[in-house]
């Protein structure tokens, strides 16, 4: 065995892992972290820790719910959030205003539409199938009689909320958290606010994620949670699935303060952003069509 000096033998251990490094790092332009808010460019600190492992990895990153996005950027295609914000508000004029079906099945398919230019087919097909099985029983309800009518009606009002659920959740499913920061401050909306609603999106899918834990640590206890043990054994599942998931939601909740008082929630100075956000040909056509709708709905609203 060959005894090598202390200071030689840390020299040539750290140069071999700042090659290591610098190997993982060739040809990456940047990285997001868990959050999705922070960018690192070229030149900057090369550290594989958990957020260049969450992005390698498409099904991790896929899992962890809203606003992540499993791509990378070369391959990602999304509406810039600005544009998107605005083409939220003319689909909701469109749709409420005007009443009309042959608009919400016009925005629905345009919705459809950019889902699939998105990389989102699955997605689009999902939320397709959902509106077309609710607008069937909707049909069948109101046909079936007085009775039915209440339900039909009530469906109607829920396929009508399609469009600009739709439209959200393909901005959801394909922006990061800091570009909605930028363009919701970009709006005008104070820190406050801002930091409010990327930390509230934050939560839902963090629950989600929470409650699929706790399901599969009652798997690995060979308790199954099925509707006819939720039947048979309602304390069980009170004991067995409640209890813990409630625990890790009050813990969940203590993080997310944690994380609006780290990012500066007090601060009332402008934020800049580590995204660059670019207004596309695309972009305005996404604006144009949900506008011609919107001026539509009014127009037909007012000559009728």
């Amino acid at each position: 065995m060959i005894n090598y000096p202390t200071e030689t033998f840390k020299k040539s251990t750290a140069v071999r892992r700042e090659s290591a490094c610098e190997r993982r790092c060739a040809g990456r332009k940047g990285s997001r972290n868990v959050e999705g808010t922070l960018d690192r460019g070229e030149g900057a600190p090369c550290v594989m820790g958990i957020d260049e492992r969450e992005s390698a990895s498409p099904s991790a990153s896929a899992r962890g719910g809203a606003l992540l996005f499993a791509g990378g950027e070369k391959s990602r295609r999304r509406v810039d959030p600005r544009a998107a914000l605005v083409t939220l508000v003319l689909l909701n004029v469109a749709v409420f205003v005007s009443g009309a079906k042959a608009v919400e099945l016009i925005a629905v398919a345009a919705d459809a539409l950019l889902m699939m230019w998105c990389h989102r087919g699955r997605l689009a097909c999902a939320w397709v199938a959902a509106y077309a099985v609710i607008s069937l029983i909707s049909l069948a309800c109101i046909l079936g009689g007085p009775f039915f009518m209440p339900v039909g009606a009530c469906l109607l009002m829920l396929a009508r909320l399609f469009p600009t659920a739709m439209f959200a959740a393909a901005l959801i499913s394909t922006t990061y958290l800091g570009e909605l920061a930028f363009a919701l401050q970009s709006f005008g909306l104070t820190g406050r606010m801002t930091v409010a609603v990327c930390v509230g999106l934050r939560f839902f899918p963090t629950i989600a994620r929470e409650a699929r834990a706790v399901r599969e640590a009652m798997l690995t206890r060979g308790i199954r949670l099925t509707p006819a043990a939720i039947v048979t054994n309602p304390v069980g599942l009170l004991e067995n699935f409640m209890v813990p998931y409630i625990h890790r939601i009050s813990l969940v909740a203590d993080e997310l303060g944690d994380a609006v008082m780290a990012r500066g929630v007090e601060t009332s100075r402008p934020r800049t952003s580590y995204h660059e956000l670019r207004v596309t040909p695309l972009d305005g056509v996404v604006v144009a069509v949900a506008a011609l709708l919107a001026v539509a709905a009014v127009a037909g609203k007012v000559l009728s």
